[in-house]
């Protein structure tokens, strides 16, 4: 709002006419009458009056450019203020770390380049002249210099890959010469090559791997100056195409059980297994394809298996029961068998329900107490696990475990006679079961 002159009159701030003289000059207080490089002066109102100069008032400020000193300059990178005995300034100097004569990374030879002598001048400072402590030193020639940072890499960050399967190593050079180096590439399987120029087009190396296995990638640069080496593993793996878990469908309480992960293709590289048991969700790692372990309470317990490789993942499953008692009898055949034995799993499960089934007939005992295991390898034997029938709601007690024995073996011998008798020496059954394509020895 405005306010009230002489006659009551009330006046606008800014455009009135002059009350008194004009404002004065006014510099800056303290010391430095410089800033940034430069020298400003401005007017300012005097307390007493209430207007400034009307229209005819051009500019409030007045500059002038100052004459460099020591405060309009900082250390340069590497370099740090220390005390000088010489002067009142500080003195800037290079750090333990750095050496202000060595040329940049991206110095070639036959270019030129110039080292710092410590200092730069302050950012948007305007000063002219005076001290110049930012003087260019001579432009020294670039030196011939040795590769160094060398990479080896594969694009897409892929370090597993399928045979067949294009591969792209991308070499990379962080300092050093480039023009004069030159890369021997070797890729492992006999693949060697020279290069030159290799790092400054960026083309990548194409490859194919045509077998399985883990190969040693390496480069090497090298120019009169000296060289460097990278190197890289990368595995070649097939697919996994199948997995098997085998055990034992039937252990005791704290007996020790093997779990073996049956892979197909056989033996791939570096395939990690992952183990699962019972209800943990922590799993057991390995790099074989078998562990260990035991059961410390009877029921049945869930086993889990993945095999992991390259980017293939398979997974099988198998239920343990765990008991009290039980009768393992073991099983041999006629030698006629091991001629189609062709040691895979799938074949030994399902002779394995052949002989279920087949002695389950013989002898009468319900298929569900019976249950066989063939052994991997040859010759060809199996193992009969023998169970106790479930207790029935009566008075009459169950088969006690020294009873088990007894009750098998009766049953067992129970095969009609026109089965043919095995006769050998020591304890235990000895009775042929025959079917049209082997016979089973038990005992």
């Amino acid at each position: 709002s405005g306010f009230r002159g002489q006659g009551g009159q009330q006046r606008r701030p800014g455009w009135a006419e002059p009350l008194g003289a004009a404002p004065p000059l006014t510099l800056p207080r303290q010391g430095d009458r410089c800033i940034m490089g430069q020298q400003r002066s401005f007017r300012k109102r005097k307390p007493t009056s209430w207007c400034v100069k009307g229209k005819s008032f051009t500019s409030p400020l007045t500059s002038r450019v100052c004459a460099c000193r020591d405060s309009d300059f900082l250390c340069d990178y590497g370099f740090e203020r220390v005390p000088s005995t010489e002067s009142d300034a500080d003195k800037c100097s290079a750090n333990f770390w750095f050496n202000p004569l060595s040329p940049p990374e991206d110095c070639a030879l036959g270019q030129t380049y110039t080292s710092s002598l410590g200092y730069r001048k302050v950012v948007s400072n305007v000063c002219e002249g005076g001290v110049d402590l930012q003087q260019s030193p001579a432009r020294l020639q670039c030196p011939l210099m040795p590769p160094r940072g060398l990479r080896v890499s594969i694009h897409g960050d892929a370090v597993a890959v399928r045979p067949g399967e294009d591969v792209l190593f991308v070499v990379q050079q962080e300092r050093g010469d480039v023009l004069t180096t030159k890369y021997q590439v070797d890729l492992g399987d006999g693949f060697k090559a020279m290069y030159v120029n290799l790092t400054l087009t960026g083309e990548p190396v194409r490859h194919r791997y045509e077998s399985p296995g883990i190969y040693r990638v390496s480069v090497r640069a090298e120019n009169v100056a000296g060289h460097d080496e990278a190197v890289l593993f990368i595995q070649v793996n097939a697919p996994l195409q199948a997995l098997y878990l085998e055990a034992v469908p039937i252990t005791g309480v704290n007996r020790e059980v093997n779990l073996t992960a049956v892979l197909l293709p056989l033996s791939p590289n570096l395939t990690v297994f992952y183990w699962w048991i019972g209800h943990s969700l922590q799993p057991l790692l390995s790099l074989e394809n078998s562990v260990t372990t035991r059961f410390p309470d009877t029921g049945d317990v869930r086993v889990t298996v993945q095999a992991s490789c390259g980017n293939s993942v398979l997974q099988d499953s198998r239920v343990i029961r765990v008991l009290d008692q039980f009768q393992v009898v073991p099983l041999q055949f006629s030698k006629s068998l091991d001629a189609y034995n062709p040691n895979t799993p799938e074949w030994r499960e399902d002779v394995g329900l052949v002989v279920t089934r087949l002695l389950s007939k013989e002898t009468s005992i319900p298929e569900e107490l019976l249950v066989t295991v063939v052994t991997p390898g040859l010759p060809t034997v199996a193992d009969l696990y023998v169970l106790l029938p479930p207790p029935r709601p009566t008075r009459k007690r169950s088969l006690t475990g020294d009873k088990l024995r007894t009750f098998c073996g009766l049953r067992l011998f129970s095969i009609p006679t026109e089965t043919r008798r095995f006769c050998g020496p020591g304890p235990g059954w000895a009775r042929f079961v025959s079917h049209r394509w082997f016979s089973v020895k038990i005992g």
